[in-house]
């Protein structure tokens, strides 16, 4: 198979859900492989939610995440309500990888086109009009590309080996080391790529305030790895869109959700609420506040307050 997903609890109408998708599909098109660091500075506007069986099929659990794929405009928009049990599915199939793939080729040996080793394979060839003049072009410019890097790697490594032992050459030998630099720089710049806006805001508020923390995106929902007064918190992400700043907020939690938390995760963890309009984040340590005998899967929400003392200031 080409992805595997990680356990979400999100469905086509969640917020987050595009951001889950696109790091379960490794920013690429679930479809073509397309990345979204080849479409430039419009990476995110440039793909879209799949629906792999459509939503014309009026099935019960077609907005659940299971169903959603990220996929980039084209893909979608060839695909649109195409449905066929024999379509080759990138979470359970071996399409373009593995040991035995449906579809072979793509590269400058082949004219950049992709051959079907199957039926099944020639069907998604189709489906997805892989072979056609804008697919090629992508496909040929990643090759040029990576081909160019591949290039001007080497190019240096041999310079660098020829200089290293040659103190006679230390101007030069200064020289290959800003050049160097100056790869690592262009890999790193190359690596980037377009965040969900309100994750941006709060990475931004969290590191204006110099509190250590990384976008993870683990399992069940786990979103931001942060560390607070020196204890290090897993923690979900939720957005509250409200105008209005009070003394303190009462919020429910799934208690599904909970009982999963600390029975499956062997780490401290809570919950960040980011009130955007405000900007205003506050955090509650769950595993601090919370215990697992408080639970009960008889109640389906567990209420907590926030307070002053819950404000990342």
């Amino acid at each position: 198979m080409e992805y595997i997903r990680k356990q979400r609890w999100a469905n086509y109408s969640t917020p987050k859900c595009k951001e889950y998708l696109r790091n379960d599909f490794s920013h690429e098109c679930a479809y073509c492989k397309l990345q979204e660091c080849e479409v430039g500075i419009v990476g995110l506007d440039f793909f879209e939610i799949d629906h792999f069986k459509p939503q014309s099929l009026g099935l019960p659990d077609t907005h659940t995440y299971n169903n959603l794929y990220y996929s980039c405009e084209i893909c979608n928009g060839e695909k649109s309500d195409i449905w066929d049990a024999k379509l080759l599915d990138p979470c359970a199939d071996d399409i373009f990888s593995g040991s035995n793939p449906a579809i072979v080729g793509g590269k400058s040996e082949n004219q950049y086109k992709y051959i079907a080793q199957n039926d099944r394979g020639a069907f998604y060839i189709d489906t997805f009009k892989l072979n056609s003049r804008t697919q090629i072009r992508f496909r040929k410019a990643r090759e040029n590309h990576e081909n160019s890097l591949h290039e001007i790697d080497t190019l240096i490594d041999e310079i660098l080996l020829k200089i290293q032992n040659k103190d006679e050459f230390q101007d030069l030998k200064d020289l290959i080391f800003q050049l160097d630099k100056l790869r690592q720089l262009k890999n790193q710049e190359l690596d980037k790529l377009p965040k969900d806006e309100n994750f941006e805001k709060v990475e931004k508020y969290l590191n204006d305030r110099g509190i250590e923390n990384s976008l993870v995106f683990e399992e069940y929902n786990m979103d931001i790895k942060m560390k607070f007064n020196g204890i290090t918190y897993y923690c979900e992400l939720l957005i509250d869109n409200s105008l209005e700043e009070k003394k303190e907020y009462r919020k429910k939690l799934s208690v599904e959700k909970l009982i999963t938390w600390f029975e499956k995760l062997g780490s401290n963890f809570g919950v960040l609420f980011y009130y955007t309009r405000i900007n205003r984040l506050y955090f509650y340590p769950i595993s601090g506040n919370i215990f697992l005998s408080d639970l009960s899967r008889a109640n389906s929400m567990k209420q907590i307050i926030l307070g002053a003392e819950h404000l990342i200031v």
